[in-house]
């Protein structure tokens, strides 16, 4: 659990899309019209950070599907 936060902690302060676009947002429509898209951003992170750690687990009860999960994996980043 404690690399899963350090992994969220950072991939959320490290320059990405989505912090590129906050300050994007903040300089085109100042910072309380921003606010709105960055809180969004930010459930929006937490949720599917939140939807792998649940799927994780079920991964590591089904090793059937991890070892399916590498092979199309595997083909992906051979083509």
């Amino acid at each position: 659990m404690i690399s899963f936060l350090m992994f969220n902690w950072i991939m959320a302060i490290t320059p990405g899309p989505n912090t590129i676009m906050a300050l994007s947002e903040g300089q085109v429509k100042g910072f309380r019209r921003s606010l709105i898209y960055n809180f969004g951003s930010f459930v929006g992170f937490w949720l599917v950070g939140g939807a792998v750690a649940l799927l994780s687990t079920k991964l590591l009860n089904q090793p059937g599907l991890t070892l399916v999960m590498k092979l199309v994996g595997s083909g992906y980043l051979a083509i």
